[in-house]
């Protein structure tokens, strides 16, 4: 004989009771996980979720071509005595909010070393390769006759002509990447308080900021301290400006500037001598992304689209009739994105053009 077991009557309601709790009990252990999954604050640049960016899920060209439009080409303009407009091109920069645009220092100190470097420089050089050939003297044996004095007071004629109004500044400019010949004028600077245009070129405080007269609608966004705390040798990264060295002088429209994308990899993070200082110092990015003369201020961003780094330069072990060789090495250099929280009050350009450099 089987004796049928007893079990005790759950009411119907009981059980559905239980059911809903457990369902609630599981959501928020979800809720506390998912929110410690995050930094749980605000700050500079964004404080998203944690992306692993070594094993991205979208493709670095894709980034590039969702924010091509944030890149721009730094571009002084001249303007002559009769009227006519010569451009020049500075260097690249690249939007991280609708009026401002990041780029390097030494990109800012051009600018403002640009009447010398770019006018009074290259007359200097063709009025005494004039005087020379009068002479019937090559240029070396010219300079050795009239000596430091004399060169210094034909500079000196060169500047009283500039100041007669010959030739003067007209506009600092930046004319954006694959948007058909958008520009905005730059208003103001800023540069890091602590960069030497005069020191070694570590790399470690080359960021600057301008500020535009007028909106841009596409800018990057700047990788969390998370992110940037959590970059390792390795991770892919891309970058896209307008490297001018080397290249034929009509390979690049200054009137509409089409940007040269490349990619690489990260090679090592360390701070700018070198060692291995921790993830809050190590702001020195060396990276294997093409560089050259002009793509100096080029944005180095991850697959999610988020800029790390400002590329600064690049390892070249000689010199030819076009420039810098580039190294095949490839290991070139980048200052990471947060440098620039430390940026002091920003001028109006004007005023930078006239401040002294230190």
């Amino acid at each position: 004989m089987y004796l049928t077991p007893i079990y005790p009557q759950i009411p119907v309601k009981t059980l559905f009771f239980a059911g809903f709790c457990l369902v609630a009990v599981l959501g928020f252990v979800l809720a506390i996980y998912a929110i410690g999954r995050t930094d749980g604050g605000a700050e500079e640049g964004g404080d998203d979720e944690y992306v692993d960016v070594s094993t991205p899920g979208a493709s670095l060209s894709h980034a590039y071509q969702r924010k091509q439009r944030a890149i721009g080409l730094v571009v002084v303009t001249f303007q002559r005595s009769d009227g006519n407009l010569v451009s020049v091109s500075m260097g690249t920069a690249f939007a991280i909010s609708p009026e401002k645009f990041v780029s390097n220092a030494h990109v800012a100190y051009a600018l403002k070393n640009s009447m010398e470097e770019k006018v009074v420089k290259p007359n200097l050089e063709n009025c005494l390769r004039l005087e020379a050939a009068k002479q019937r003297m090559s240029l070396a044996d010219y300079r050795k006759r009239i000596g430091d004095r004399g060169i210094a007071q034909k500079r000196a004629e060169i500047i009283d002509w500039v100041k007669s109004g010959a030739i003067k500044i007209r506009d600092m400019e930046i004319r954006l990447n694959h948007s058909n010949g958008k520009s905005f004028r730059i208003a103001k600077v800023q540069v890091h308080p602590r960069y030497n245009p005069g020191g070694p070129e570590t790399g470690e405080y080359d960021v600057a900021v301008f500020e535009i007269a007028g909106r841009t609608d596409c800018y990057f966004d700047i990788a969390s301290r998370r992110q940037l705390y959590a970059l390792m040798p390795g991770t892919p990264v891309a970058s896209a400006g307008f490297p001018t060295e080397g290249v034929k002088n009509n390979e690049l429209d200054l009137e509409k500037p089409e940007a040269s994308y490349a990619s690489g990899d990260i090679k090592k993070i360390t701070d700018s001598a070198g060692k291995d200082a921790g993830p809050e110092y190590n702001r020195s990015i060396t990276h294997s992304v093409p560089a050259a003369g002009g793509s100096s201020g080029s944005p180095i961003f991850t697959a999610d689209g988020k800029v790390v780094a400002v590329l600064w330069g690049g390892l070249h072990t000689g010199r030819n009739e076009r420039g810098r060789i580039p190294s095949a090495l490839l290991h070139n250099s980048a200052v990471r994105i947060d440098q620039i929280y430390e940026m002091t009050d920003p001028v109006s350009w004007q005023e930078w053009l006239n401040m002294p450099n230190f």
